[in-house]
């Protein structure tokens, strides 16, 4: 079992979700309290059960705190419900997607563009939560009815996808967990957990390094630029704490690892980064995946490195200049999504 079932979501009226939290806000402590904010009635006892039900979903998203009965708002909730309302739509998302299962899923619909019969992730979220299937299609349903409240789902022939250009860039919170899964070969989550366990002694110290780098202006601009670019291909980029950028084109796979380079700093930035591509390649059991380096910009002086990058490693070099994306005429060619 990946998933405990009760981190599964059940609560389908997201509105009423957000509104426990919006109780809390307002003083709403107890469970009933916060039913009777939402408009509940019956006994006490039946509008405590109900303003239980949307407490807890509220916690699951991370907005709401509980202990002995008395909800607080986390600071994620706080920082949503004191949010312009311009801003919260896109706040929301980001939040629905920090869910157990959200995580999970969206890897799926990043690989499988076209759409995933319904019944197919069914069957998914049966088998790592040992949920019976009659569940998990109601557990699902209310994942549906999450993201059509914030208009990121489309249905066809059921069949369920994601809309790409609405999507801000997600993070994978979990980082032994696959960004590019293959639905269904449940192995894998195996395979890269252990990897990574594995090398986490090593990876606590190159965390703090590549959150520091993250925090870099030049740094954030590539990610941001490259990920901008994927999505309007159709992609569904994603991220975790070690990898700057993944996605799925058809049936190939990518790896981004983004560098800011100075022309002091531009070998051993260069260097590093070829490293990392290859680890992570290997931590995430991808061994066809194309790995790309993608550099702030080219200095002159390592002109030599487009040919020598790319003849002597599977590793494919892009460079910014001028807010435009350079690479070799063969890059470029099969790239050739990145300048759609």
């Amino acid at each position: 079992m990946i998933l405990p079932s009760k981190s599964v979501p059940q609560a389908n009226n997201l509105g009423r979700v957000l509104g426990a939290a919006q109780a809390v806000k307002n003083g709403s402590k107890t469970d009933l309290e916060i039913a009777n904010f939402l408009g509940f009635t019956g006994t006490n006892e039946a509008k405590s059960r109900q303003g239980r039900y949307y407490r807890r979903a509220a916690q699951t998203l991370g907005l709401l705190s509980n202990e002995n009965n008395n909800a607080a708002l986390t600071q994620i909730g706080v920082d949503y419900l004191n949010s312009h309302i311009d801003n919260q739509r896109d706040m929301l998302i980001q939040i629905l997607f920090r869910d157990n299962l959200l995580q999970l899923l969206l890897p799926y619909f990043q690989i499988y563009t076209e759409g995933i019969q319904e019944d197919v992730i069914v069957k998914f979220i049966s088998s790592i939560t040992n949920l019976a299937p009659s569940t998990a299609k109601r557990r699902f349903s209310t994942v549906k009815s999450w993201l059509k409240y914030v208009n990121v789902l489309k249905e066809e022939d059921r069949k369920v996808s994601l809309t790409s250009q609405e999507l801000p860039l997600i993070e994978i919170q979990d980082f032994t967990k696959p960004l590019l899964p293959r639905m269904g070969e449940l192995k894998q989550y195996e395979i890269v957990e252990e990897r990574v366990q594995k090398a986490v002694q090593s990876f606590n110290l190159e965390i703090s390094g590549i959150q520091t780098e993250r925090a870099n202006n030049a740094h954030h601009k590539l990610v941001n630029f490259v990920a901008e670019r994927v999505k309007r291909a159709g992609g569904r980029p994603t991220f975790n704490r070690l990898i700057d950028l993944a996605t799925q084109m058809n049936t190939s796979q990518y790896i981004f690892e983004m560098k800011s380079i100075t022309d002091e700093n531009a070998s051993s930035q260069m260097r590093k980064g070829k490293v990392q591509l290859e680890e992570y390649k290997y931590l995430q059991n991808l061994p066809e995946a194309v790995l790309v380096l993608v550099i702030e910009t080219l200095p002159t002086k390592y002109n030599w490195w487009v040919d020598f990058v790319e003849t002597a490693s599977p590793i494919k070099l892009l460079w910014d200049g001028n807010n435009e994306l350079y690479a070799s005429p063969k890059t470029r060619e099969e790239l050739a999504f990145l300048w759609q």
